[in-house]
């Protein structure tokens, strides 16, 4: 249940939990639909604000409390949705965003009024006051440059060597770890990077894993 209460802690904006529904389903019209309430602690009231016979979800505050924004499916698909309050009831709402084909989620609200959302596996904000979304400019930085593939000579210590029943596939094991090469491509790719000596190398009648001997412990199977 998303809930959160006004800067003078007596009201609490909620969702209700009307059952044990998929949280990410979608084009909900039964009655464990979700709706959208004002709880307020000086009364013990709870006020029914959404009126949308479906999916109301993710209730946020507007800065100065007098406004409300959550999704909704009315349009066809999860959208932000605005409403306005006036003494604490519901003013018609108004549609602010208008995405199709997947749904908006993750409603949330910075202290200036801004929205942020997600939508199509990006992240998009909507300024206060604004008309159209604006999609956020994400960079990814790596900690980690290595690259995925790099070149290794060997010109010694290969201890054992077995071919694949189909003959399209060899392992050999050099300086203690396995390593499977391609017949036809020339590709190797290292299997284990382990400290023990891996040994007694064989594969499976389908050729599909590998079946060492680590050390002292008994046969573990490896995927190719």
């Amino acid at each position: 249940m998303h809930a959160q209460y006004d800067r003078a802690e007596n009201r609490i904006l909620y969702e209700d939990l009307k059952g044990y529904e998929d949280p990410w389903r979608k084009h909900e019209t039964f009655s464990v639909a979700h709706d959208i309430w004002l709880y307020d602690g000086r009364t013990g009231g709870h006020t029914k604000l959404s009126s949308f016979q479906g999916e109301n979800r993710n209730p946020v505050w507007s800065p100065d409390e007098k406004n409300i924004y959550y999704l909704n499916e009315q349009s066809g698909s999860f959208n932000v949705w605005h409403l306005p309050l006036t003494d604490g009831q519901p003013e018609p709402a108004q549609q602010l965003t208008t995405f199709q084909g997947n749904p908006v989620r993750f409603l949330s609200m910075a202290n200036n009024g801004q929205l942020c959302f997600g939508y199509d596996g990006e992240i998009y904000v909507l300024p206060y006051g604004a008309a159209e979304p604006q999609k956020v400019t994400v960079q990814i930085g790596l900690s980690d440059s290595t690259a995925s593939t790099q070149s290794r000579t060997y010109s010694d210590n290969v201890t054992e060597f077995a071919l694949s029943p189909n003959g399209k596939e060899f392992a050999f094991i050099v300086r203690g770890d396995i390593y499977v090469a391609s017949v036809d491509q020339g590709e190797t790719k290292r299997l284990t990077n382990t400290a023990g000596q891996e040994r007694n190398l064989s594969f499976s009648p389908d050729g599909r894993r590998l079946t060492p001997t680590w050390r002292r412990r008994a046969n573990r199977r490896l995927s190719i």
